[in-house]
This record gives structure tokens, C-alpha cells and sequence, in this order.
């Protein structure tokens, strides 16, 4: 199915800023949605101290799984962060939530469901590199003291002595992202046997002191009534390597992604041709998952979906 070229994007977002504060209980107050237009980012970014982060949905096209109605949903996160190597305020770890829910407006019996997230798993290169541990033996020597001096002058002297050692072990360290599908608490106490929740976690390799990619793109296929809107929310949470956390709800419970039936969308910036997207999402092969959810890093083992 090929990617609509209307002037300006049908009405599909509730567009916001992200508030990326530490992560705490403390609430941060919205802002208003902006109108969309072609020009108009889904999503600002907003800094807090050193780092940002900026989320778009840059591309929505409908189809089917496996004959089921579904859509795909094409999600490009922006971090920026202090990019010395080394440097301790670089992000070293991040999470994207993606939860879908029927719209409150719907009238559908059918939950969506996540069919598929891409990638799967991307791992980079590997670093082999040194783990230093360390193992402290104590010793105690306790005698009468009356056995030494021949006089009673307590009940006992300790003398304590403790070695250290330094033991090492090669282990490979290396990039990896992996994408999950879980279910919800809603749907957990619905009792309903289906997955929910997008997930994607990116880990840095840690030997290179790079942090985790500054822009990763990733999809998400969900499966739905093709007659009812269904709408989403978006986390995202990361982590420095001196262990502050910070996160952000580019969509949030109170202000989600209204996704509507029939509703494509594909940004410029994609360069994806046209005809790369099928109408049959579960028969998509890899060289076309490449195309649109393409990674700016060396990559060393690949599963799309």
C-alpha cells in the first residue's frame, strides 16, 4: 500500500511537549496541543539540563496481518546528551513504551493487539574487554590471653589479618536493542490473552564509553477493527552511566495518539520508495524493514522481527 502524498497529514496527532525531568513523583504540567501541519513536528523537544530527547511518529500506513486489519506505526526517537567518550553524563541506557488502547469514543469489542515490533534484536560489534573482581580473605587468630603472660588480664586476644586479590576475566561487551511485546495491567486484569505494550530497551557498549545511538528508529504493527480509532501513549525513560534518571511522555493517558481508521502518513524524511510498503505486513522481508527502521550504527547481528 503506497504511503499517502496529500499537502498537509490528516488529523492523527495530539501533538506536545516532552517534559524530561528526573525521574520522581513530581508532576509536570502540559502544554496545550499544537494544530499540525506538513511542516510542523509531531512532537517538540524540551531539555532539562544537559540532555533532550525528541520523539515523531514519522510515518502511519494501513494494512493487514495476516489478513487482519492492522497498522503500522514508524516511531524515530531523537537523544542528545554530552557526547565526550567517557563522559559520565552520557545516556547509557534507555527504554520506549509504546501502550495501545481502544479510543474512549470506541465501540469495539476487539482490543488492539501488538503484532509485531521492529527491531527485534540489533547488537553491535563486540569489545572484548577485562572484568576485574575482587576477592578478601580474613583470618582471625584468637588464644587465651592467660597462655601468654601467665596472668589473667582478659579473656582473650584477637589478631586479624586480611589479603586481597585482584582476579580478571575476558568478556565481550557490545551495543544491543532489544524490542518486546507485553500485555498491559489493563488487559492482565481483563483477563485477555494478548499482547498490548511495545517495548523497546537499548543498552550502550560500555568498553567504547559512546552511549547508547543518538536517533533510533523503530515499528510497531497493530492489529484492530479497521473501523473503530484506537489510541496509544509513549514513554520514554532513560538512564546516565552516574545513574540519574530522567523520562518523558510524548503522549500521555491524558493526551494520547488518536490513530483513525484509514488515516497514512509518510514524512519526506523517510526516503522509503514507493511500493516498499505491502499491504500484507506479515510478508514483509527484511530489506524493506531495513529501509524504514534503519540504524545509524555498525551492526553486528540483526533480527527484524
Amino acid at each position: 500500500m503506497e504511503p499517502s502524498n496529500t499537502e498537509e497529514p490528516p488529523p492523527l496527532f495530539t501533538s506536545g511537549e516532552i517534559p524530561l525531568t528526573p525521574d520522581s513523583s513530581i508532576s509536570q504540567l502540559s502544554k496545550p496541543p499544537k494544530d499540525i501541519t506538513k511542516s510542523t513536528p509531531r512532537v517538540q523537544s524540551q531539555t532539562f539540563l544537559n540532555w533532550a530527547v525528541r520523539a515523531d511518529i514519522t510515518s502511519l500506513y494501513q494494512g493487514t496481518y495476516k489478513s487482519r486489519p492492522a497498522t503500522l506505526l514508524i516511531l524515530t526517537v531523537n537523544f542528545l546528551f554530552p557526547s565526550a567518550v567517557g563522559a559520565a553524563r552520557r545516556l547509557s541506557e534507555a527504554r520506549i513504551i509504546l501502550t495501545f488502547r481502544h479510543s474512549s469514543s470506541s465501540r469495539s469489542k476487539q482490543y488492539p493487539i501488538v503484532r509485531a515490533v521492529i527491531p527485534k534484536l540489533l547488537e553491535g560489534p563486540a569489545t572484548p574487554s577485562t572484568i576485574l573482581t575482587s576477592n578478601t580473605t580474613a583470618t582471625t587468630l584468637s588464644v587465651e590471653t592467660a597462655q601468654i603472660i601467665g596472668v589473667t588480664v582478659g579473656p582473650k586476644a584477637e589478631v586479624s589479618a586480611s589479603h586481597t586479590r585482584s582476579v580478571g576475566f575476558e568478556r565481550d561487551q557490545l551495543l544491543t536493542i532489544r524490542g518486546t511485546r507485553w500485555p498491559s495491567k489493563e488487559v492482565t486484569d481483563l483477563d485477555l490473552d494478548i499482547d498490548n505494550v511495545a517495548r523497546w530497551e537499548l543498552a550502550e557498549n560500555n568498553a567504547t564509553g559512546r552511549g547508547i545511538p543518538g536517533e533510533f528508529r523503530c515499528g510497531v504493527v497493530v492489529e484492530h477493527d479497521g473501523e473503530q480509532e484506537i489510541e496509544a501513549t509513549v514513554k520514554i525513560a532513560a538512564q546516565t552511566k552516574m545513574g540519574l534518571s530522567l523520562f518523558g511522555w510524548p503522549w500521555s493517558e491524558n493526551r494520547p495518539v488518536v490513530i483513525q481508521p484509514g488515516t497514512r502518513y509518510s514524512g519526506e524524511e523517510d526516503g522509503v520508495e514507493s511500493g516498499v510498503v505491502m499491504g500484507e505486513f506479515s510478508e514483509m522481508g527484511d530489506d524493506k524493514w531495513k529501509l524504514l527502521c534503519r540504524v545509524d550504527v555498525d551492526v553486528a547481528k540483526c533480527k527484524w522481527v
